[in-house]
């Protein structure tokens, strides 16, 4: 709120009620304050020259007034006195010896502020930029320690174009996952970047190589609507892919499809084989009857594949 410059007397909150104004009715009370706001506006420490004090309010009023005792009047020096009145409001003297301090602490700062114009005009940018001379306060110290943890990482660091070297387990750093999603995710707002951080520091933790990351991080950005926490099983899809065989006895490359199910193939020649659907040298393949069909068609291979 701003200061407020206006000319201000003081009163007691009682004055209306006060005993020694009983006798006085609104008007005649309303002249007391009349004539103490005269004398703060004017300066004169309680005085009112007998022609103003005649000119307010009626004659019956200004008698009523000074019977109170409130003030009084001095023909020698032509004027009416307030008692008191330098006990409650200031005087001359008073405003004066504050507006002097006023004007001086001004001048103060004013040459402090064209005296560090001056000296910062002939500063070098290196000069500009030297730490400061005279340690730092402890409150001040403590903010930019504070600083320093909520900054995090610059900028220009997930802007690199370096390698990114292999997770051996040991290098499960907020800065490796702000990394990797820095460099998948860069257009994403940023709480959605955080949430996938928290995400990938996790997998980090756990173990996961920063090549089966950033495969799943691409994956999660190709889903319109995946969340961040779908991200751990795309890494881990990424992972089977990748330690998945790549080829068939024959040399063909298998297809991204044919490598996810790889596992169910295997899944189902177990079962067959356990089920001595499989022939071997010692067992001959027992032919179905119609209670095996239910089995049958659950470990059929078409409908594994669908499954897959």
């Amino acid at each position: 709120m701003p200061k407020d410059n206006r000319i201000f007397i003081t009163l007691a909150v009682d004055m209306d009620r006060h005993p020694k104004f009983a006798t006085l009715n609104d008007a005649q009370k309303f002249l007391i304050v009349r004539a103490l706001m005269h004398c703060r506006e004017y300066l004169t420490d309680g005085q009112i020259g007998m022609a103003v004090w005649r000119k307010m309010g009626t004659d019956r009023n200004r008698k009523a007034v000074l019977a109170t005792g409130v003030c009084s009047e001095v023909p020698e020096q032509n004027c009416v006195i307030f008692h008191d009145y330098a006990e409650h409001n200031q005087t001359r003297a008073e405003v004066e010896a504050a507006k002097e301090k006023a004007r001086s602490a001004g001048q103060k700062g004013g040459l402090r502020k064209a005296a560090n114009a001056k000296r910062n005009a002939h500063q070098t940018p290196s000069e500009a930029l030297a730490p400061a001379r005279h340690p730092l306060s402890e409150n001040v110290a403590e903010i930019e320690i504070e600083k320093e943890r909520t900054t995090y990482v610059p900028a220009a660091a997930y802007e690199s174009n370096a390698s990114e070297p292999e997770n051996d387990g040991d290098a499960n750093t907020d800065l490796d996952s702000w990394k990797l999603v820095q460099h998948t995710c860069r257009d994403l707002r940023g709480p959605t970047k955080t949430a996938l951080r928290h995400e990938v520091d996790q997998l980090l933790r756990a173990g996961a190589t920063h090549a089966d990351i950033t495969t799943g991080l691409q994956d999660w950005m190709t889903r319109p609507k995946a969340r961040p926490g779908l991200l751990g099983h795309l890494v881990d899809d990424a992972t089977k892919v990748r330690i998945a065989p790549t080829t068939t006895s024959a040399g063909t490359h298998l297809s991204h499809h044919d490598r996810k199910t790889a596992g169910w193939d295997t899944a189902l020649e177990d079962a067959k084989r356990s089920l001595g659907l499989v022939p071997t040298a010692t067992n001959q393949a027992a032919l179905p009857t119609s209670s095996d069909r239910p089995l049958i068609s659950l470990v059929d291979t078409d409908y594994i594949e669908d499954i897959a």
